[in-house]
């Protein structure tokens, strides 16, 4: 079973509402998402805030084709565009 990108999407959000609570996640965004056909998994750069009172944080989630989270990762926030 091959999943798409909105779908990809959705296993990240869905990840982050389970550890996080569904109340911590506010603001979900998606700021990225890519396949990559060589190792077939989906990347999704994406950012929410974890709390009423916290910062924006940005991760990277890689997603293999049967929605399966692979590795989640804190990245830095992408550089503004001039």
């Amino acid at each position: 079973m091959s999943i798409d990108g909105r779908e990809a999407t959705l296993s990240a959000r869905d990840y982050f509402i389970e550890t996080s609570g569904q109340y911590s996640v506010l603001g979900f965004a998606v700021e990225e998402v890519t396949y990559d056909d060589n190792v077939h998994k989906w990347t999704v750069k994406c950012s929410y805030f974890p709390g009423f009172v916290s910062f924006k944080e940005y991760y990277q989630v890689d997603v293999d084709d049967d929605g399966k989270i692979l590795k989640v990762s804190k990245i830095a926030p992408p550089t503004p565009r001039p």
